[in-house]
């Protein structure tokens, strides 16, 4: 294949992943990440005090909620878990909002029949949490082949222990491989990378 044929069917291929991606607020965009960080950062609100009850507490619920993430923890939890204002992002969507975050949350739902996160470990600096995991995913469209994913979330907690920010890191186009047709767009450009 030419340079320019090759080149254009990788653009192509991009367009329909980023397609694909797109979120509630469009495609990704890195300023609202900065601004969301820049909204949660210390001095703007309080953060939970590194040490206490409240933050052990906190760090328990964050991994309780997602040790099994199903619609029904998710919509008996969600409360205790978030703040009103939370931010979440992952290689999918960008979210602004409790309410918001659980919709997306229970949207996730209703393509998978089991979700498990296997919490590694977990690491602080100046307010900052970073949880490293493995993601256990049964997509309803492919049982027979669950999918393991590793991952870090790089979350910040308010005073009263709630997540104001959450952004996760995994492999998004680990998930798209297993769609037929970009699935095969997607191997293909890996193997000419």
């Amino acid at each position: 294949m030419n340079t320019g044929r090759h080149a254009g069917f990788v653009m192509l291929a991009g367009m329909l992943v980023a397609a694909g991606c797109a979120g509630a607020t469009g495609s990704h965009d890195v300023t609202i990440t900065y601004r969301a960080l820049e909204d949660t950062d210390r001095g703007r609100i309080e953060h939970v005090e590194h040490g206490s009850q409240v933050e052990q507490d906190a760090i328990e619920r964050f991994k309780e909620f997602y040790r099994i993430f199903s619609a029904e923890r998710i919509a008996a939890s969600m409360e205790r878990v978030y703040a009103e204002n939370a931010y979440f992002e992952d290689g999918l969507r960008q979210v602004r909002g409790r309410e918001r975050i659980k919709e997306y949350f229970l949207s996730t739902t209703s393509a998978f029949t089991e979700c498990t996160f296997d919490i590694k470990d977990m690491a602080y600096s100046q307010g900052n949490y970073y949880f490293r995991w493995i993601m256990h995913l049964r997509l309803k469209r492919d049982p027979d082949h669950p999918m393991e994913q590793p991952g870090m979330s790089h979350v910040r907690f308010d005073e009263q222990g709630r997540v104001v920010f959450h952004h996760d890191y995994w492999e998004t186009l680990a998930l798209f491989e297993r769609f037929p047709v970009i699935g095969r767009v997607i191997r293909f450009i890996k193997s000419r990378i």
